[in-house]
């Protein structure tokens, strides 16, 4: 017997939840470490000090608000990018992020797992809808600003509402905030 519905219906996305039927939303904010494989991605193609490469390193005085230290301290010293990898990149404008985003599709576009149902992801910062959507996904928690996401999050959104306040489209809220992404399946 072929379960062909159930195996379409199964397909998970990497640190994503479905939220709607072709809509899926990270399960956590995207976290200083993920940006730093992206800031080194970047320094990698164009150069650790390139215009295009230094154009990704966030707001200092931003980041330091929520976490004492600078993004670069925390992403050259392996003790601090230990302590401080999991907490959400603050400090970033909606162009850092919307090149992030760009950066990330085509990265994933060549990455197992990102292709449900045979279409490939495009990612890119959730609408109101989307966050209404991801709320019935939701763990909620009373954390502070800055807490580390867990590293075994069981499927479910972390942090929607309590970590930092997040960017979305239409809506920019004060600093420090930070963001995470959803993806949806392109044809």
């Amino acid at each position: 017997m072929v379960v062909c519905g159930l195996m379409a219906c199964a397909q998970k996305v990497p640190n994503m939840v479905k939220i709607e039927e072709d809509t899926y939303m990270d399960d956590a904010e995207v976290s200083i470490e993920w940006w730093i494989e992206y800031d080194e991605d970047v320094a990698k193609r164009s150069g650790a000090d390139s215009p295009e490469r230094l154009a990704v390193a966030p707001d200092d005085k931003v980041f330091r608000s929520l976490y004492g230290k600078s993004y670069e301290s925390i992403k050259k010293d392996d003790e601090l990018k230990n302590r401080y990898g999991r907490c959400p990149i603050v400090g970033l404008s909606r162009e850092q992020i919307a090149k992030y985003c760009k950066w990330r599709t085509e990265k994933c576009s060549q990455m197992e797992g990102y292709q449900p149902h045979g279409h490939v992801l495009e990612f890119g910062l959730p609408d109101k809808d989307d966050y209404d959507a991801g709320t019935r996904k939701a763990k909620y928690t009373e954390n502070d600003a800055g807490t580390p996401t867990p590293q075994k999050r069981g499927g479910k959104i972390y942090g929607l509402y309590d970590n930092v306040a997040e960017i979305y489209q239409g809506v920019t809220p004060p600093h420090p905030y930070g963001f995470r992404c959803v993806a949806r399946e392109v044809e």
